[in-house]
């Protein structure tokens, strides 16, 4: 249900399949990665807030090689 996993400064945004945001977000909130400040869903995109870059790219790194 994922297309793309990108990052954006200190932001993470995920692209999904329609109607996909919310259980993706809920997937990523499963994950407890302590970095992640915080998530907001849409219907079709997940932004992740993170307080560095850094963490946003190892972020990317990681979900990348999870979901693929």
């Amino acid at each position: 249900s994922v297309i793309s996993v990108k990052p954006a400064m200190n932001l993470v945004v995920i692209k999904t399949m329609k109607g996909m945001g919310a259980g993706v977000a809920s997937f990523v909130d499963k994950l407890n990665i302590s970095e992640l400040m915080g998530a907001v869903n849409g219907d079709d995109t997940v932004m992740l807030i993170f307080p560095a870059i850094t963490y946003a790219s190892e972020a990317v790194v990681t979900l990348n090689d999870m979901l693929n």
